[in-house]
C-alpha cells in the first residue's frame, strides 16, 4: 500500500496520514470512508442498532452517500438521576469539541479547524436540565454526564 502513496507521504505515521488527507482532501481527490454498526440491549430487553462512521445508505437508491463529518461511535446509558452519554472521537482536541444541549437533546461536534470532523445529535425521552452537565475527554472517549429533571417534583408558581 505504501508504494501507492507519493513519495512525501510514504513515511508517515497512520495518524500523521490521516491528519494529511483530512487537511487537503481535494489535493487526493478521494476522502477515507469510516463504517460501523454497534449493537445494545435497549431498557425493554429488544436488541437497537446505531451505525456510526461517516457513510450513510440513501433511501431506495442503494448508493452509499459519503460525508465529510463521521459520526462517533456512541453510547448513551440511563442512570437513576443521569443520562451518561459516551462517544469515541479519536484525533481531536479537547478545545475542538463542541457540545450543545436542548432539554431533550446532545449535539456534539467539532470545530471547522479541527483534525477530525464530527457530528452526532443524541435525542432523549426524558427531559434533562441543559444548565447541568459535566463532560471530560480523555484518550479519544469524550464521557457528557446529563442531569435529569425529576417530573415529580416540579417547582410550581402561583400567580
Amino acid at each position: 500500500m505504501k508504494n501507492n502513496l507519493p513519495p512525501e507521504l510514504q513515511n508517515l505515521s497512520p495518524e500523521e496520514l490521516m491528519k494529511e488527507f483530512t487537511r487537503n482532501r481535494s489535493k487526493f481527490g478521494f476522502f477515507p470512508i469510516t463504517y460501523g454498526f454497534n449493537i445494545n440491549l435497549g431498557k425493554d430487553g429488544k436488541p437497537t442498532i446505531d451505525s456510526f462512521g461517516n457513510v450513510k445508505a440513501k433511501p431506495y437508491s442503494g448508493k452509499p452517500e459519503v460525508k465529510s463529518k463521521r459520526e462517533p461511535l456512541t453510547e448513551v446509558n440511563d442512570d437513576e438521576d443521569q443520562i451518561v452519554v459516551i462517544a469515541e472521537m479519536p484525533g481531536v482536541d479537547r478545545d475542538d469539541i463542541e457540545l450543545k444541549a436542548t432539554s431533550h437533546s446532545l449535539t456534539i461536534s467539532t470545530k471547522e479547524n479541527a483534525n477530525m470532523h464530527y457530528y452526532k445529535e443524541v435525542e432523549f425521552s426524558i427531559a434533562i436540565n441543559s444548565d447541568v452537565a459535566k463532560a471530560r475527554y480523555v484518550n479519544g472517549i469524550l464521557e457528557v454526564r446529563l442531569k435529569k429533571i425529576d417530573d415529580k417534583h416540579k417547582n410550581i408558581r402561583i400567580d
